[in-house]
């Protein structure tokens, strides 16, 4: 039997040194974490309709420093990234939601890892906005995003 060469349905990312991913389901986007040859951990998240949002790398190792190809994404809450060196091992996270300063910035980034926390004031992973209304990018991220500001009356309402 002649082997099939298997075609893509969309090509999200190319990079010449791409050596291992592991993709792990984040709401209604996949999310790649993408290691390469050179060194570089990459994330792309992607949405329902196979629309990628900015890569951004995670990580970049330096040149002494090879990375083995293999990646562990972290078991209890996935947060976090394991990368394999020669010595030793490096716990990434997946997302640095408190670098955003505002709810624009928050939503802005695509990052489904991040909410805007009303109740903290700040963008933070979801499960660390407790007992508080967030808001989150749409599954879909050619839908309109929105935003809005909560502010009391002279009635205290």
């Amino acid at each position: 039997v002649e082997p099939k060469t298997l075609k893509p349905e969309v090509v999200l990312l190319k990079h010449n040194y791409m050596t291992s991913v592991t993709v792990v389901r984040q709401k209604g986007w996949m999310v790649f974490f993408i290691r390469t040859a050179d060194g570089l951990l990459i994330k792309l998240a992607v949405d329902m309709n196979y629309q990628p949002t900015c890569p951004k790398v995670l990580y970049r190792a330096s040149a002494e420093r090879k990375v083995f190809s293999r990646i562990h994404l972290a078991q209890v809450d996935q947060k976090h990234v394991y990368l394999q060196f020669k010595n030793k091992i490096m716990r990434v996270p997946v997302s640095k939601c408190s670098v955003l300063r505002n709810v624009k910035d928050c939503l802005s980034a695509k990052d489904p890892h991040c909410v805007w926390c009303v109740s903290e004031d700040s963008c933070i992973f979801e499960d660390h906005c407790t007992d508080s209304e967030w808001l989150s990018i749409p599954n879909e991220s050619q839908k309109s995003m929105f935003s809005h500001h909560v502010v009391k009356d002279s009635s205290g309402k």
